[in-house]
């Protein structure tokens, strides 16, 4: 465990997790297009919706919530999370969450259903009346109040 790391607000836990996608410091936010990979020199991707801009927030504080990277299997992890723990109206992350799902179950099933599995006994931020309140809280904190 890296040392201050108890010490972490949910806030610096999401920075430092978004810094290392270099999307940015608003995390792609005022992005017009989000790339989801390339195809040879050929970028795949689709319009930054308002939809995604409401959803995106939420999803990077899932990442420092659960631990799960940004790498492809994390992507795939925190779908599964995600997904097993509510979306509630958050009609892009249902939309992409179970693409994410489905590409888990074929790249990494174990991982896949395990963060299924702990999804279903954790609570998220989607469902959240106010979910920015948590931002300034100890990560090991919010931690212990959403996952089970």
């Amino acid at each position: 465990m890296p040392i201050g790391f108890s010490m972490l607000t949910l806030r610096e836990a999401r920075d430092q997790s978004v810094a290392k996608l270099g999307a940015g410091p608003d995390g792609g936010l005022s992005h017009r297009w989000v790339t989801l990979w390339k195809l040879g020199p050929i970028p795949v991707g689709f319009p930054n919706s308002d939809s995604r801009r409401r959803a995106l927030p939420l999803h990077d504080l899932h990442h420092a919530i659960t631990g799960y990277g940004t790498d492809m299997r994390g992507e795939c992890e925190i779908s599964a999370w995600e997904l097993a723990s509510g979306c509630s109206n958050f009609w892009f992350a249902w939309f992409i969450n179970l693409q994410g799902l489905f590409l888990g179950i074929a790249i990494a099933p174990l991982r896949t259903l395990r963060a299924w599995v702990r999804g279903r006994h954790s609570k998220n931020l989607y469902n959240d009346p106010s979910p920015m309140r948590h931002l300034d809280r100890p990560l090991c904190e919010v931690r212990g109040e959403f996952l089970r």
